[in-house]
């Protein structure tokens, strides 16, 4: 996933403003979005590298590694 230059620059500019007192555009609003979404996809791949080093819990009740690869699963085309 290659991120333009120009997103990156929204970005940086969206976070340096402080003077907003709260307020945020819509289209600042949609660079936060993707990046919290882009940050909790990456954080599904962590957690499934860490869950598959531990072996344990045979039952399937509460089975994180199934879970997380539900979650990745979404975004498989």
């Amino acid at each position: 996933m290659a991120v333009s230059i120009d997103t990156v620059y929204q970005r940086v500019l969206a976070i340096a403003n402080k003077e907003q007192r709260g307020y945020i555009t819509p289209q600042e609003f949609n660079l936060f979005a993707n990046q919290a979404q882009m940050n909790i996809f990456d954080e599904y791949f962590y957690d499934l590298n860490q869950f598959s080093r531990i072996h344990g819990n045979d039952t399937g009740h509460a089975d994180m590694l199934h879970v997380l690869e539900e979650k990745i699963a979404e975004f498989e085309t």
